[in-house]
Formats: C-alpha cells, structure tokens, sequence
C-alpha cells in the first residue's frame, strides 16, 4: 500500500469538501507531484443513478500549494451545477460519446441506437 504524506489542514481541507457532497461516494485517488511545489490531489467518485442502475462519474482536483478545488467533470446531469455551486467553479456539461462518435468501443444507451 502507497502512503499519501500530506499536511493535517490540507487533509481537513480536502475532506470537508468532499464530504459537502453526500451524493458522491468517493472511491479512489492519485497523488500527484511534478515539479515542486506543485501537487494536486486528484479525486474520484461516483453518484448512484436508481432510474437506470448506472453511476455518474465525478472527478475533482485540489491544487494544494494554491489551496484551490477544481472541478474537472462530472457525467451527471443531475449534479453539474450543484457540484460547480459548492466549490463554486462554475460547470460544463458533459455529452455522451454515441452521440458524436461511430466508433464500436462506446456505451450505448436506449434513446440513442447504435450507429
């Protein structure tokens, strides 16, 4: 098992933040490190979908030397805005691959017929 080494405020920082989103379960992180002083904490979770059985993806940076959260993108429709709202980002949102892409290696949902 890798052990993270990172400051007890920026751990208390990071979870306070994560955990003001009850509607994701966070699941894993990286670590990383470039040139120093930069680092960022990259986080991963999902948002159950109980209409379809389907999760949403949510992928969060924090940026601790300069003390930010970033959200990078979520898949859920639902939760876009609120998401940017709490770390008051702002939000774009995400489409589906099917819908602009014919490639085989692409999920498929039933509005959207396989091209």
């Amino acid at each position: 098992m890798k052990m993270m080494i990172l400051k007890q405020p920026d751990k208390d920082w990071i979870e306070g933040i994560l955990q003001r989103m009850p509607f994701v379960m966070w699941d894993r992180f990286t670590d990383n490190l470039s040139v120093p002083p930069e680092r960022w904490i990259r986080v991963f979770g999902w948002i159950e979908r109980p209409e379809d059985s389907y999760k949403d993806f949510v992928l969060l940076d924090f940026d601790i030397p300069r003390n930010e959260a970033v959200f990078i993108s979520t898949s859920s429709a639902a939760y876009s805005k609120q998401i940017g709202d709490i770390l008051e980002t702002g939000h774009t949102d995400c489409q589906r691959v099917e819908d602009a892409f014919s490639i085989p290696n692409r999920t498929t949902t039933k509005r959207s017929p396989r091209r």
